[in-house]
């Protein structure tokens, strides 16, 4: 947009020049048939550069002249142009029909139907391209020599086909099946993997059978993987009462069969963590630049081995609420496996998840969703230790993952069912 605006205000600069140079006064608005609601009223007229030629509409310093922003173009990413107008080109008649259709009132946009239409037509073409462009520059950022598509030309073509072939899907979703691609591959190993992603789509798309097998075996290996870490012989529990000071740090030391020491790491960094660390564990575990990276390592470190060894949840349904940006929304559909980027914080009041969601919306993480999970193989209740008790805390490990099985949208707020994988 810049460079088309300066390209813009530059012709016309010159050609305001050259006006002035072969004698005339007069300039008239040109551009393409479409165009939009402000331009419309413009093209077409005679206008008087200087302001003196009563006959005409002035340039600059009407109420309704084109340039009375006083830059040599209507708007930013203006297409139209004001070419020099000399009578002595024309017939009498051309010239009182033109001061006419000069002077007609500025009354708004003059556009036919079919003339708004094409232009609306053409700003979502430009807008797809822009689309596409950024696409394509993302994918090949991240997939390098993975890229599935050997030029813009046939990437544009497969975003464009009908929304429920296999072309579209397979371009549409092709970063999420990259990584869903790479982190299987960590899994099962690159000897039972599809060669590149463009075989990992094929697979998944015109191959189901194949697919679910592979599928199969991801899930088995995951939780064998899995199972020796995550098993311990505490049986599985909902909330407890708040404590705090000795009577947390001996329940700790006793429910978890610790030394004291190590309980009361665990229930310091818990606490911590529902306070005012919440932020710097994650973003150190996100991988993140923090002003503290040992004293965040700590944190997460005697976290998440809080979790590991402390009894799993049992307490029913977890909610999760948060405000993400638009293209975060987007990454949101149902069959994406997904984690929430660290330890996260749950609730088994729904209403709390709502509060959180509704508190932390901006102008660019604006759009609420509120996860909901039945279970929590990887989290446990801390009610009894956070400091805000009632917020009836669940959390849960960063190892968490889930997929998504529906979606909903009520009053703006996006519900996202989740089942653990």
């Amino acid at each position: 947009m810049i460079c088309r605006s300066a390209r813009t205000e530059s012709a016309n600069a010159e050609n305001l020049r050259i006006s002035k140079v072969f004698g005339t006064d007069l300039v008239e608005c040109i551009g393409n048939a479409v165009t939009c609601s402000v331009c419309a009223q413009y093209r077409g007229r005679v206008f008087s550069v200087s302001g003196n030629d009563k006959r005409y509409p002035p340039l600059r310093d009407g109420v309704n002249s084109p340039l009375k922003n006083g830059y040599d173009i209507i708007h930013p990413n203006c297409r139209c142009e004001f070419r020099a107008y000399f009578e002595a080109l024309h017939s009498k008649e051309e010239n009182e029909a033109k001061r006419k259709f000069s002077n007609r009132p500025f009354d708004g946009d003059k556009r036919t139907v079919e003339q708004a239409k094409a232009y609306q037509e053409l700003q979502r073409l430009n807008r797809q391209a822009v689309e596409e462009q950024s696409r394509w520059n993302d994918m090949q950022a991240l997939l390098g020599k993975d890229m599935p598509y050997k030029n813009m030309a046939s990437f544009s073509k497969a975003l464009r086909s009908p929304k429920d072939s296999i072309e579209y899907m397979k371009s549409h979703y092709a970063v999420r099946d990259y990584r869903q691609y790479q982190r299987w591959k960590n899994i099962v190993g690159e000897d039972k993997m599809p060669q590149n992603l463009a075989d990992f789509q094929e697979l998944k798309y015109n191959k189901t059978d194949d697919y679910c097998a592979l599928k199969e075996s991801v899930v088995n290996q995951s939780n064998s993987r899995a199972k020796s870490e995550w098993d311990n012989d505490l049986p599985p529990r909902g909330q407890l009462p708040y404590m705090s000071g000795n009577e947390l740090y001996s329940f700790v030391e006793k429910e978890l069969g610790v030394e004291k020491s190590i309980a009361i790491k665990y229930v310091n960094a818990t606490v911590n963590y529902t306070d005012n660390s919440y932020s710097l564990v994650r973003a150190y575990q996100c991988g993140d630049e923090v002003t503290n990276p040992s004293i965040a390592k700590e944190l997460s470190d005697n976290i998440e081995n809080y979790i590991k060894k402390a009894p799993r949840w049992n307490g029913g349904e977890t909610y999760r609420g948060c405000a993400v940006s638009f293209d975060k929304l987007q990454e949101l559909q149902i069959g994406n496996s997904i984690s929430m980027g660290g330890t996260s914080s749950w609730s088994d009041i729904e209403a709390v998840a709502y509060s959180f969601a509704k508190n932390n919306t901006s102008y660019s993480m604006r759009n609420m969703v509120i996860y909901h999970c039945p279970t929590q193989s990887k989290g446990t209740g801390i009610r009894h230790i956070s400091i805000y008790e009632k917020e009836s805390e669940v959390i849960c490990s960063k190892e968490s993952k889930y997929e998504i099985i529906r979606i909903e949208v009520t009053n703006n707020i996006n519900h996202v069912y989740l089942k653990e994988e």
